[in-house]
Parts: structure tokens; C-alpha cells; sequence
């Protein structure tokens, strides 16, 4: 979702298709006794596939890829039943959309012509507003949390953090609070509304008001645009990485960050080689911004300056060369002491007491070890954090654990 915002964003020229998604598929006819169902008007079978149906999601979205796969992300993108389109000249988005109408003719699906919106200068999508001057959350998603009444049960409070986490990546500092109230929701937890909590939630609606209108701008990749930075830095416990685009990468505006936590294997890494990890995970991770297009890579470990160009490699650092051999950068050193940003995002988890253990999305993805999601789920992880004697003991469940 956030690559086809940042893809549309980029575009001056932009049009949205609708259309009644599910209700365009056939049912395989030795099946469609299997969609019998019972309503007010007696029993009744589905020709066609309905939006309840199990699996009805993931079939709309195979067959959009499989009949669009080799336009998604050049020119358009498809989200269920929302068909975007956007181009750099008002010549291409022409040829563009009668592309997308000839595929949809010859396939035999249909628009709905309500849902239609050619060369529009705003576009509502995927619960945000993107225009000329970036993305921004939808002020009816804005208004129904700022609208939301005091939860009184625990089903209320999930639903109204669900809200507010729909909208939290344009929220500065907003899941601090949030994590105050996550604290309610546990399955074990009593629902006792105290003033701590009703200071988190009008907190909650105070961050949101102040960012009604705040806008991501992301990265501009015409030929005159000023030069895309990614800074990187490796600490004990975790690593980091910022990207910014401006002539210089300690002013420029910030497009992109990111902090992992490393496992416990990943901490006896060398510290040339937690450097080096620091960049790949960030490539890895915003390869939808930084894929074909020319970025130095800011580090204040020197020696990943000749990184590329040497030629004794472990097992372990060439397989990471050639995952970010698709990449076009150069490697500029700078001291530790400049590099503040990304150095304090790598500190995050410097403090983590022994034994702890946080949610898999917090660790780093795309490293050589293929086994962290399964050592996680084998400790049946139910809350964010686990620490001290409580996540030895949880980890102790199944034998020796890779986080005690």
C-alpha cells in the first residue's frame, strides 16, 4: 500500500477506476451448489463469487495481478477493486489509460462509471489524499477518531487503536500513548479506565488534530532533483537507517527510516559486518524507492569504503553483495560523531534487558538467517515485549532458544 502511494504521488497525471470487483467472476458451475446459503427471501445459490466468500479476496487480487503483472508498478497498481494509473506526461497517461480499457474489454470486466476519475488533481485512496504536494491522511478518517467517544469495554478500545493505527505512520510519536492503552486490551487484563488512560487518549486525538494536515513528499527522480542519501549505523543491540534527499544528507528532507532489533546470534556479528548488514537491510527494505535509481550510501565505519571493491569475501558477505548488487550507489565514510540520526534509531534496543524477546516485524528481515520467524513463532509470541525471567521462561518452553 505505502509503494503505490509514493508511486502515485511522484506522477502528475493520475486516474482511479472502480468497479464491482467480486461480482465479475464466475463460480465454476459444478460448484455453485457449494455457495447455498439461506436469507429472509428462502434458499439461494451465487453464480458468481461474492464478497464473503472464503478466499474471494485472494482470488480478485490473483487474477488482478496475473492479468496486469507486467504494468504493476511501471504505470499502474491494483488494490482489490481500485485501479490506479499515473504517468509523467499528459501524452503517456493517455496511452496508458487505453491500455488498461483494452485489457479490461478483451477480459470482460467491467468499470463502474459513478466510480470514474480521469486527470484529477486529488485522489482519494487506500484511506488517504494524495496530491501535487504529497500524501496525506483522509479528513473523514481524521474526523471519526477525533469524533470517537471514551471506550468503555475492551472491544471499543480495540477498535478505536485499530483506527488510529491505520492512520499512525503520518502521527509523529503517536504509538506512545497508543502503547498505554494497548496495555487494556490484553486477554488476562482487567478494563479499569484511570486517568493515565484518558490522558493517553486525548493525547491520541491532540497528535492526530496537529497532523490533519501534514503531507509526505517522496523521493523526486527527475534529472535536475537534488541527490538521495541512505544513512546507515549499526549498534549492539539494533540497526538503522534514514533516507534523505537534498544536496547534503545531514539537511536533507527525510523521506524514509527504519530501526531493527538484532537477534542474538546477529550481535556476535563483527562490527564491520553489523555496519554492513545496516545497509542491505535498508536497501532490502525500501527497495521500492531506491530500485533504479542513483543514491549514496552514508556510513561512519571506513572500511565498508572498499567494501566493493575487495575480493576475499566470507560466505556470508558475498551473499549480501549480491543482494544489493542491483543497486546503483556509491559508499561515502563520515565520522561517528555527525552521524546522529541514524546512530540514535540503531540505539533503540541498546537498553533491552538479557532475555527479551519483541515481535518478529521488529527484527531484522534479511538476514542469512532463515530461521528467526520460526524461532519466534515456537514461542507463542501474544504481546509486543517479553523481558527479564518472564521471556527466559517463555523461551525455555522448547528447549535451548537462540534469545536466552
Amino acid at each position: 500500500m505505502e509503494g503505490i502511494l509514493r508511486r502515485m504521488a511522484c506522477r502528475p497525471y493520475r486516474s482511479l477506476d472502480g468497479k464491482d470487483a467480486y461480482e465479475q467472476i464466475r463460480v465454476e458451475p459444478e460448484h455453485v451448489e457449494r455457495t447455498a446459503m439461506t436469507t429472509p427471501d428462502g434458499n439461494m445459490m451465487s453464480l458468481v463469487m461474492q464478497q464473503g466468500d472464503c478466499n474471494a479476496v485472494a482470488t480478485y487480487q490473483t487474477l488482478m495481478n496475473h492479468i496486469f503483472g507486467p504494468y504493476i508498478g511501471r504505470f499502474m497498481d491494483v488494490y482489490l477493486d481500485d485501479i490506479v494509473i499515473y504517468s509523467d506526461t499528459l501524452e503517456e497517461h493517455i496511452k496508458h489509460v487505453r491500455i488498461i480499457i483494452d485489457m479490461l474489454r478483451r477480459e470482460e470486466l467491467y468499470l463502474s462509471s459513478s466510480k470514474l476519475n480521469f486527470l484529477t488533481s486529488e485522489v482519494k485512496v487506500l484511506g488517504r489524499i494524495v496530491d501535487s504536494h504529497g500524501i496525506r491522511m483522509d479528513p473523514d478518517k481524521v474526523d471519526t477518531v477525533l469524533n470517537w467517544k471514551v471506550p468503555t469495554n475492551k472491544e471499543l478500545l480495540r477498535g478505536f487503536l485499530g483506527s488510529v493505527g491505520y492512520l499512525a505512520d503520518d502521527i509523529a510519536t503517536v504509538r506512545i500513548p497508543m502503547g498505554i492503552l494497548t496495555s487494556l486490551t490484553g486477554a488476562t487484563t482487567n478494563f479499569q479506565w484511570d486517568f493515565t488512560h484518558q490522558r493517553a487518549f486525548d493525547e491520541i486525538k491532540r497528535l492526530l488534530h496537529e497532523h490533519r494536515e501534514h503531507r509526505r513528499v517522496p523521493l523526486e527522480y527527475s534529472g535536475d532533483a537534488p541527490p538521495i542519501w541512505l544513512v546507515t549505523d549499526g549498534s549492539l543491540g539494533g540497526i538503522a537507517g534514514v533516507i534523505t534527499q537534498g544536496t547534503d544528507w545531514r539537511t536533507g528532507r527525510v523521506a524514509a527510516f527504519f530501526s531493527a532489533k538484532l537477534s542474538s546470534a546477529q550481535m556476535n556479528y563483527p562490527v564491520h559486518e553489523i555496519e554492513m548488514l545496516a545497509g542491505v537491510e535498508a536497501m532490502q527494505r525500501h527497495r521500492d524507492i531506491l530500485l533504479g535509481c542513483a543514491f549514496t550510501w552514508v556510513t561512519d565505519h571506513k572500511g565498508l569504503t572498499h567494501f566493493l571493491a575487495q575480493r576475499n569475501l566470507s560466505g556470508r558477505q558475498a551473499r549480501w553483495l549480491e543482494k544489493i548488487s542491483e543497486f546503483n550507489f556509491q559508499v561515502e565514510y563520515v565520522p561517528g560523531v555527525e552521524n546522529v540520526l541514524a546512530d540514535a534509531l540503531s540505539r533503540i534496543y541498546s537498553n533491552d534487558s538479557p532475555g527479551t524477546v519483541r515481535a518478529a516485524s521488529e527484527y531484522v528481515q534479511y538476514d542469512d538467517d532463515e530461521h528467526l520467524p520460526q524461532q519466534l513463532g515456537s514461542v507463542h509470541i501474544s504481546a509486543p515485549v517479553y523481558v527479564g525471567l518472564e521471556a527466559m521462561a517463555i523461551t525455555g518452553r522448547r528447549g535451548r532458544s537462540a534469545f536466552t
